[in-house]
């Protein structure tokens, strides 16, 4: 199939077949236009779908958290499982469904998971992340750099041998622009705030100061900055159709966290 394109639709790139035990997965691409998690990415996906989690696992990675799913749903009333599997290198994010009827899956389970951690893109040149970034960086208090995606506009304040800071907008492309988003970011000497708590209160404080309602705020008072940087089917039969929407809604279920 047609390798996936930017600003492109999902594509399925491959579906492969087992017969005994009864087993597909099924290999889907899509080129992303913005940054966006793998996982949170599945899980937008899922309930689009009609699959029902049944555990959840993430894996922090630099390109962001991996998505790993085993989820269920019903075909011609009787109960499938598949396990869905999501990560990405730069732009190009990849979705591997496996799935089996739910009295085959127990006999799969360890070959599913071996074809899980063995996967990997060849090609990893375009960098961790689905959107180019810019570098801020400065010598004082203390030499660092941060990395943001170049939608934000940044404004760099005069630093001093106490702090260097910046502050970082996303604004919408309607017009008049609306603020999506708001990053102030600083580098203050340690003895600016040595606990905490103090350094936690002074954020709290500057945030108010300039007019933003906080909701959740996380602070590291002092550290030492580093550059850190399924369509199941036998050989010979048709591809049984995954949910289409439109199915009964399944029953709602506990999600159970296994990560």
């Amino acid at each position: 199939n047609e390798e996936p394109k930017p600003n492109g639709p999902m594509t399925s790139l491959a579906l492969l077949n087992r017969p005994d035990p009864p087993c597909d997965l099924e290999i889907f691409t899509q080129w992303l236009d913005a940054e966006i998690d793998p996982a949170d990415w599945l899980n937008l996906w899922l309930p689009a779908h009609r699959i029902t989690p049944i555990s959840i696992k993430r894996a922090e990675t630099l390109g962001g958290h991996i998505g790993d799913v085993l989820g269920s749903w019903n075909v011609d009333g009787a109960q499938w499982l598949g396990r869905f599997f999501c990560l990405k290198a730069g732009p190009r994010l990849a979705l591997l469904w496996f799935r089996a009827p739910a009295p085959d899956y127990p006999r799969i389970a360890d070959d599913i998971f071996l074809s899980m951690a063995t996967f990997a893109f060849l090609d990893e040149s375009p960098g961790p992340l689905a959107e180019k970034v810019r570098w801020i960086a400065n010598a004082q208090p203390i030499p660092w750099r941060v990395a943001i995606p170049v939608s934000w506009d940044v404004k760099s304040e005069t630093p001093n041998p106490n702090c260097a800071s910046f502050q970082a907008n996303l604004l919408s492309t309607a017009t008049p622009p609306i603020l999506l988003g708001k990053l102030s970011y600083a580098v203050t000497s340690a003895d600016q705030a040595t606990t905490y708590e103090a350094a936690l209160a002074q954020a709290i404080a500057g945030s108010f100061w300039i007019g933003l309602v906080v909701a959740i705020v996380a602070v590291v008072a002092t550290l030492c900055l580093r550059e850190i940087p399924l369509r199941t089917t036998h050989h010979d039969q048709a591809p049984t159709p995954p949910p289409t929407g439109n199915e009964p809604e399944p029953a709602q279920e506990e999600l159970v966290s296994a990560g």
